[in-house]
């Protein structure tokens, strides 16, 4: 067994994603924090309320696609870190895809 070099250990790898996340969160905190700050508080609760619901419904059907996706794979016969690996790699292209979707639609929101 190898040892574990300052790259590749654990608990490193554990504080670069604590990171990420704390970020993330931090962020859709701010984001809610001016929705709340900026808006007439009746509207403010119920666009809260719909942005809370988008996003458990979002993180709902990510896990259960990442689920489907490693059965499928094992059902292909891929081992069980194989077919987690390959389910997270059709993710990520996802993501790049919606990226580049987003990158290159032009949208005018400019105020009528």
């Amino acid at each position: 067994m190898k040892p574990a070099d300052g790259l590749h250990h654990p608990d490193r790898l554990n504080a670069r994603g604590s990171t990420l996340v704390f970020l993330a969160f931090a962020a859709a905190y701010f984001c809610s924090a001016l929705l709340r700050a900026n808006s007439w508080m009746p509207l403010a609760g119920r666009a809260l309320s719909g942005f809370n619901l988008v996003i458990f419904a979002g993180v709902f059907v990510a896990q259960w696609g990442l689920g489907l996706l490693v059965d499928t794979f094992s059902a292909l016969g891929l081992a069980q870190v194989a077919s987690f690996q390959a389910a997270l790699a059709v993710f990520l292209c996802c993501c790049i895809a919606a990226y580049g979707y987003f990158i290159s639609v032009k949208a005018d929101n400019s105020p009528q």
